[in-house]
């Protein structure tokens, strides 16, 4: 039997851009996903606290996905007070929605550093993983024989059981970094073409990242 798959796409947004749009929409198209779950990170547990507070990069995010009905925002982890596991998440999410076949997007950095996750195995065992590759990229080698036993060829096998394969997703590489953007409006330069312009508009109304903390003095 065949099921829908739910994606969640997780990440800082600090702030949103154009090439998590584009990476995630890419993958709806590619893998069939029946939508994606956005979810703005509260503290990360693997990288450093963003810059704009939650409250405006969950904004960001909303005006950000307004256009794309195939996508949806979380504030499931903006609500914990510690840091933000994905094994937490996963969980809080599977009891809410247990019917879904939940399909966790990361690129390939991020997955092969999986084993340094909270609950990791756990994590592998609750949900799929779509690893986003470029086109053509090399498979990196060895694959952790734990990667190799769960690996799908193809987006379809994803459907025929509830969670623990891998399957690798070509995506076009994203030129587009936040910490980027976050210095060219610290350098008071343009970033219209960077971000969705309702977003961009809010950064300016909400005068976000106009200050580079690495630059100030201690």
């Amino acid at each position: 039997m065949s099921h829908a798959l739910h994606g969640l796409f997780g990440g800082t947004f600090d702030p949103v851009h154009n090439g998590h749009l584009e990476t995630v929409l890419s993958v709806v198209r590619t893998c069939r996903l029946e939508d994606v779950c956005c979810i703005p990170a509260g503290t990360p547990a693997h990288r450093r606290r963003p810059q704009a507070e939650s409250v405006h990069r969950h904004r960001m995010l909303d005006l950000a996905i307004r256009d794309h009905p195939q996508l949806y925002v979380s504030d499931i982890e903006l609500r914990r007070p510690a840091h933000s596991y994905s094994y937490d998440t996963v969980s809080e999410l599977k009891a809410t929605h247990p019917e879904r076949i939940f399909c966790f997007i990361l690129g390939m950095d991020a997955m092969a550093g999986l084993e340094s996750w909270h609950r990791w195995r756990e994590l592998l065992d609750s949900v799929h993983f779509i690893v986003m590759t470029r086109p053509g990229a090399a498979v990196p080698t060895p694959l952790p024989d734990w990667w190799r036993a769960a690996r799908a060829e193809s987006a379809e096998a994803l459907r025929r059981t509830s969670a623990g394969r891998i399957h690798m997703a070509d995506v076009a590489p994203c030129l587009i970094s936040s910490s980027d953007i976050r210095q060219r409006l610290a350098e008071k330069k343009d970033i219209s073409r960077l971000v969705p312009a309702a977003v961009s508009e809010y950064i300016r109304n909400h005068r976000l990242y106009e200050h580079d903390p690495s630059r100030q003095p201690t």
